[in-house]
């Protein structure tokens, strides 16, 4: 195991640590002036977004469509103005229970080209295949941005700690990766005064941060396109850290890389999550544990800064969770210079070997699995 044995008993001078079960929900910041077009050609659907704002009904909301390539551009279109008529029907009413005066309105909706309107009889697949589109909602205009770079699932750690690395421990995007995106990091004691504390994909946590909840914003972007920022903010604050490690002392040895003679190698089993996390595993394997350092969460912090800490040119890992391997150790060791394959256990199970390796020392000239 990842030491294991040890992990877990200098774990234990933390007193007390509890660690929540909590979704993070991500929320986007549109442009007021665009709508965003997901489609592609071998998709039988289509999504778009546009946030619709008016002052004077106190609107202020955007909508999301998940429609079908064959239907045409009337019957989206009908969709859109039944949509944003629910929610102003909504607020005309309120009005009137107030005794304003109030007038109905009726939401119209029109898609523009280049030649003018677009034909309402023609086909949303069709259609999708031209640029400089425009979509009217009543008084707004809005440029149709298609397939520009997109988050589609941002996540936070439930556990976050000083003096370790903070990271979206889930990222996934379309049109784009996480190479080209831009990140920033605020930290705020009351999720309403935000303070911007960094920039990355990864950021270290410092005592500083302790008590803390941070927000992590997202601008996705590519060569051409930039698409909305997205953020996600924490349920859990920042807290101290466990102290001195084990591991810390190792570090004092490796804290530089191998010459140009030399290369380093660590291996390790780092316990999977598909083990640990049962009642078996706490109360027969692990009774000496206490619950929140058998939790995956805690212990990939400590793995992860081990591990970097070695400044090593290849890594080998044992009982490695997919999931981890996907959502933290790649992306993650990929910002220090390592290129990796992960090889599952008879190809099925959810766990199994992962590689690391220097790029600028090392190439891959072929793999074999034998697991």
């Amino acid at each position: 195991m990842f030491q294991n044995h040890g992990i877990v008993l200098r774990l234990s001078v933390i007193k007390k640590l509890v660690i929540k079960s909590v979704r993070y929900r991500h929320k986007y910041i549109f442009a007021m002036d665009k709508a965003y077009l997901k489609y592609v050609d071998s998709s039988d659907v289509f999504y778009m977004n546009f946030h619709y704002t008016n002052s004077a009904l106190k609107v202020d909301r955007t909508f999301n469509f998940s429609r079908k390539v064959t239907e045409n551009v009337e019957s989206f279109l009908n969709r859109i103005c039944t949509n944003v008529e629910k929610v102003i029907s909504k607020k005309l009413k309120r009005k009137r229970n107030d005794k304003e005066k109030t007038s109905e309105i009726t939401v119209t909706a029109e898609l523009f080209g280049n030649s003018g309107t677009i034909d309402k009889c023609a086909i949303c697949q069709d259609v999708f295949k031209q640029n400089n589109l425009i979509l009217t909602v009543l008084e707004k205009q809005y440029k149709i941005m298609k397939n520009c770079p997109w988050v589609d699932s941002i996540c936070l750690s439930n556990v976050l700690l000083a003096n370790y690395p903070v990271y979206p421990n889930k990222f996934e995007v379309s049109f784009t990766n996480k190479d080209l995106c831009e990140f920033i990091w605020y930290k705020s004691k009351d999720k309403k005064e935000w303070i911007r504390i960094g920039e990355g994909f990864l950021m270290q946590l410092s005592n500083n941060e302790i008590n803390y909840y941070l927000k992590l914003q997202c601008i996705p972007k590519n060569d051409d396109l930039i698409g909305p920022l997205t953020e996600v903010v924490s349920d859990v604050v920042v807290q101290a850290s466990p102290g001195l490690c084990s591991f810390d002392i190792r570090h004092q040895f490796t804290k530089s890389k191998p010459n140009s003679k030399e290369f380093r190698v660590v291996t390790y089993n780092v316990l999977a999550d598909l083990y640990s996390d049962s009642d078996f595993s706490r109360n027969i394997l692990y009774p000496y544990c206490p619950a929140y350092a058998l939790h995956i969460d805690y212990r990939k912090l400590l793995i992860i800064k081990e591990l970097i800490g070695y400044n090593a040119d290849i890594i080998c890992l044992q009982e490695v969770d997919k999931k981890v391997y996907e959502n933290d150790l790649q992306p993650v060791l990929s910002n220090f210079g390592y290129q990796s394959d992960l090889c599952l256990k008879g190809g099925q199970v959810a766990e199994g070997l992962a590689c690391f390796y220097n790029e600028q020392r090392f190439r891959m000239l072929g793999n074999q699995r034998i697991v």
